[in-house]
């Protein structure tokens, strides 16, 4: 199987297995299935956000913990790399799988606490159904 970086997912999301980023509009809300056992299974990449015409793009920062600056053109540039997590989840209104794209303090902070309980219980995260709601928009937007 070809490994995809994550700033190409976008190219191949909506291909194959019908997976694509998950999103909402202001009051909307979904019931999901996050698609992990333990909270440690999950994995954050550090990216950088990259304008390219009119949108931006998350690049993969190519830099190991420890590579000087100069390894990456981004981080040269003053562009600071930041924690994105691209949780997979079971979307059970849309019937698909799908990427919901968080910050990794978003998922340290608001999703631990609620993963933490259910393993707790010797269940799998997936296990559980989320409803996921949103309120507000830009960057007045909570879920």
């Amino acid at each position: 199987m070809s490994k995809v970086k994550f700033s190409e997912f976008s190219k191949y999301s909506s291909e194959g297995g019908g997976n694509k980023y998950f999103s909402l509009k202001d009051k909307e809300s979904a019931s999901v299935r996050i698609l992990y056992n333990t909270y440690d299974d999950i994995e954050g990449q550090l990216v950088h956000n990259i304008k390219i015409g009119d949108r931006y793009e998350l690049i993969t920062c190519p830099r190991e913990d420890g590579d000087p600056y100069d390894k990456c053109v981004h981080c040269m540039n003053g562009n600071k790399p930041v924690l994105r997590v691209a949780l997979p989840i079971y979307n059970e209104d849309a019937k698909q799988i799908q990427y919901w794209v968080r910050s990794g303090s978003y998922v340290e902070k608001e999703f631990k606490m609620v993963a933490d309980l259910i393993v707790q219980q010797n269940k799998p995260i997936a296990s559980q159904p989320y409803i996921i709601k949103r309120d507000g928009a830009g960057l007045d937007t909570k879920y």
